[in-house]
């Protein structure tokens, strides 16, 4: 049987964490990455499926601590949580290079932190941990062979 394809946000001002995803994302397969590099972009989105179509919410965002000037992640968390719908499980994880900012992030109603690392074949191997495990978990889903 086909697994669903797991719906990942990331929100990130910054173009690596954007590439590096994506490399993590297209290696584990069964993942459709959407990339935000603003939180309000993102907050826009996640009101609009929020209202129209839930279940096309993301099932995981990754959210950095910061955002450029003006935004931050742990008030993008707070956010989003305030949108999301009853019922919903958006899985939302620190996804910062600094701990404290993913800490933010949690104590705003963020679920796990994952650091951001970066392997030199361009992969984030603790972030291909995390998916696995999640779809394990949340879906009941084996990782498959080879993965």
């Amino acid at each position: 049987m086909a697994r669903r394809a797991i719906r990942l946000w990331l929100i990130d001002d910054s173009s690596e964490p954007h590439a590096v995803a994506a490399e993590t994302a297209a290696r584990l397969g069964g993942i459709a990455l959407s990339h935000f590099h603003s939180g309000s972009d993102a907050v826009e989105a996640f009101a609009g499926l929020a209202a129209q179509t839930p279940d096309d919410l993301p099932e995981v965002v990754l959210m950095d601590f910061y955002l450029g000037v003006s935004e931050r992640g742990d008030r993008i968390t707070a956010e989003l949580r305030r949108l999301e719908p009853p019922g919903a499980a958006v899985t939302i994880v620190g996804y910062s290079s600094v701990l404290a900012g993913s800490q933010s992030i949690l104590a705003a109603g963020g679920d796990a932190i994952v650091p951001k690392q970066r392997t030199p074949d361009g992969v984030n191997p603790s972030l291909s941990r995390f998916l696995r495990d999640w779809r394990r978990v949340r879906r009941g889903e084996s990782s498959g062979a080879g993965h």
